[in-house]
């Protein structure tokens, strides 16, 4: 069960990205949480949130200054030039943005893994996906 600050996180991770004018000018408003897409057209976004076990999310919510939140974005494109230019747009939008999320004071998102674009095909359509986690880092109110 989500806590009731981990199901505000998606949108304002959404909100964060779609008034993005890079991010906006590559996906419009075609930002998902992870999974809840069929089919949507590239290039899209999907985040997951949250992304950690248990034992983490109980212990920030019993100590949570100091503490942290991780995030992934995944980007799916159908050309590796567009996959690394919303790459850099997502990385300009998120690293160091701030984030107010309610019963929480402000946190800020820091990039901390990533992974290489990789190409897959499936169903004859071949693609291009970008992965990068994100830790929010802030303090309860």
């Amino acid at each position: 069960m989500l806590l009731p600050w981990m199901q505000q996180l998606g949108p304002a991770i959404f909100k964060l990205l779609a008034s993005d004018q890079n991010v906006k000018n590559l996906v419009g408003t075609r930002i998902f949480p992870h999974g809840s897409a069929k089919n949507p057209q590239m290039p899209y976004i999907t985040y997951v949130i949250p992304l950690a076990d248990r034992q983490i999310y109980a212990h920030a919510e019993q100590e949570p200054v100091g503490n942290f939140i991780e995030i992934q974005i995944d980007w799916w494109c159908p050309s590796y030039e567009m996959a690394m230019r919303l790459g850099d747009a997502l990385y300009q939008a998120l690293e160091c943005a701030d984030i107010t999320i309610p019963g929480w004071s402000m946190g800020r998102l820091f990039a901390w893994g990533g992974w290489p674009i990789e190409t897959a095909t499936e169903g004859g359509t071949t693609y291009w996906r970008g992965t990068r986690r994100y830790r929010i880092l802030q303090c309860r109110q």
